[in-house]
């Protein structure tokens, strides 16, 4: 991910899966950006998202190496974020999702076992093990 991505002023959806990526950064001028792709890629740390936390929505990064999900909570608008095979493997490592109010649905993974937390529109939340 470079600056260029910066010059995408009305990207709604930026798709950038399977390219290696390392590092979440120049997505400062993405003013409308509102789902971003990131899975299958070599992301360790959320770092970055921080620049599009005012309209992103939905956040997919899936199969990297993250360690934790410190950084979510900047995401004020967050509702889906899917982010399974990841190296997150302690529910303390989940704590940054406590600050999602908007989070409606999560998938992730952890000690091999694939969970669903689904928000109800009352404000409860259901945790589900998927077969």
């Amino acid at each position: 991910m470079d600056a260029t991505l910066s010059t995408l002023k009305a990207c709604k959806h930026l798709a950038l899966s399977s390219n290696n990526i390392e590092k979440i950064t120049g997505l400062k001028g993405c003013e409308r950006l509102e789902i971003l792709s990131l899975g299958r890629n070599q992301i360790k740390k959320l770092d970055g998202v921080e620049d599009v936390a005012e309209t992103l929505q939905e956040l997919w990064i899936s199969y990297n190496i993250l360690g934790s999900l410190k950084g979510v909570e900047k995401l004020s608008k967050l509702r889906v974020l899917y982010c399974a095979q990841n190296l997150i493997t302690k529910w303390a490592d989940f704590e940054p999702l406590k600050e999602c109010k908007a989070l409606e649905v999560c998938v992730w993974d952890v000690e091999t076992e694939r969970w669903r937390m689904l928000r109800q529109r009352g404000g409860g939340v259901s945790v589900e093990r998927k077969a």
